[in-house]
């Protein structure tokens, strides 16, 4: 299933995930043009993080299974393939984590932030 009209992750997020529950669809693609995300359908309410999407000589669990060497991080760092600054990362898990709850992102933050330091 693949989902490309909505510009912002966590809304296309969202509208591919019905889409998926909707159809038994076990993998799905959400794409704004720029930005690229796959995800396996676990159940209804549980979708995973896909690296990719499995080629024709390859099968679901064989892209699950996959295990990554330090080497193998490095070359998929968004960072760098995808030309993504910091800055876009962080407003990415943002939009994913904190769309629509009506919190401060900044004080969420400094609340992980200061947690952490209290440990």
């Amino acid at each position: 299933m693949v989902e490309l009209k909505k510009t912002k992750l966590k809304e296309g997020k969202d509208q591919l995930k019905s889409y998926c529950n909707a159809t038994g669809a076990p993998i799905g693609v959400w794409s704004n043009g720029e930005q690229y995300s796959f995800y396996n359908r676990k159940d209804p309410n549980y979708f995973n993080d896909l690296t990719e999407i499995p080629s024709a000589t390859q099968s679901l669990t064989d892209i699950l299974d996959e295990r990554f060497t330090l080497d193998d991080l490095i070359k998929r760092d968004k960072l760098l393939t995808e030309r993504k600054s910091l800055k876009d990362l962080i407003l990415e898990m943002e939009d994913e984590v904190l769309a629509n709850a009506g919190v401060d992102v900044f004080e969420e933050v400094f609340k992980l932030i200061f947690t952490k330091l209290d440990m």
